[in-house]
């Protein structure tokens, strides 16, 4: 852990093809948000039983609102529980009003610091003078956590007045992010040996990740503005460590008018 450590922290950083294509994809979001919203509104005109002027002008209204999700550093970060840093995620929500509702979600997040990205055991491993191994142990050390893009792209169908479906695709890209790469090196041609051999190795190094999921899910009207809210999240890549299908169950209740 320790030399992974030292080498996330030498690890220069290097424009990946990947982070080429988000900073490209990050300058054309506003107009992906447009592009998106004409698709959910044409998708509603060829979907729906659309008749008269008035009828139109009613599907161009869409629902659009513009939030900030803030998360504090609660729980320990030395045992998972919480990531230890404060998280500012602004995002934008477009959703439709009809019986098929398509809906997009898209944010940013900026993230402090965390010993989670930086060495969470305090150790370092390196080498003397004289070539011999050396650990040092001090104090866990932190770094900044890897901003992230978030994107959710789907569509609530209802099926009766009491009975709504749902699906959606659920994406993040996380910029320089730490992560360990596998690599190989090569042994010395040591004289009457079997020579050469290319053995398996770890190294540490930051990277551009994206992750994706699906989700499917069910929404049930139990009575008045009560509802029973059912979801299946699964991952649709095999990035990071995240299991393969997660169940999500929850009540939900609106207050107000």
């Amino acid at each position: 852990m320790g030399r992974i450590a030292g080498m996330l922290e030498q690890a220069p950083k290097e424009t990946t093809p990947l982070q080429r294509e988000l900073d490209r994809v990050g300058k054309l979001l506003g107009v992906v948000v447009v592009v998106i919203a004409i698709v959910m509104i044409g998708t509603v005109l060829l979907i729906e039983d659309i008749h008269g002027i008035g009828a139109v002008f009613d599907v161009l209204i869409m629902g659009v609102a513009l939030a900030v999700d803030v998360r504090t550093p609660t729980g320990s970060a030395d045992q998972f529980l919480g990531s230890g840093a404060t998280g500012i995620r602004p995002f934008i929500a477009i959703s439709g009003r009809h019986r098929f509702s398509p809906h997009l979600n898209l944010g940013y997040e900026w993230n402090g610091e965390s010993i989670l990205a930086g060495n969470i055991t305090g150790t370092t491993v390196g080498e003397d003078a004289a070539g011999s191994p050396t650990i040092l142990n001090g104090p866990a050390v932190k770094r900044k956590l890897p901003a992230q893009l978030t994107y959710a792209v789907g569509a609530d169908a209802g099926v009766t007045r009491a009975l709504t479906l749902s699906f959606d695709y659920l994406g993040q890209a996380l910029f320089d992010a730490p992560r360990a790469f596998l690599s190989s090196t090569i042994t010395q041609n040591i004289a009457g040996g079997t020579g050469p051999l290319t053995l398996p190795t770890i190294t540490g190094g930051r990277d551009t990740i994206g992750l994706s999921n699906g989700a499917v899910g069910v929404k049930y009207n139990l009575a008045g503005k009560l509802l029973l809210i059912g979801d299946i999240l699964f991952r649709l890549d095999h990035k990071g460590l995240r299991q393969d299908v997660t169940p999500l169950i929850a009540l939900s209740y609106e207050f107000g008018h």
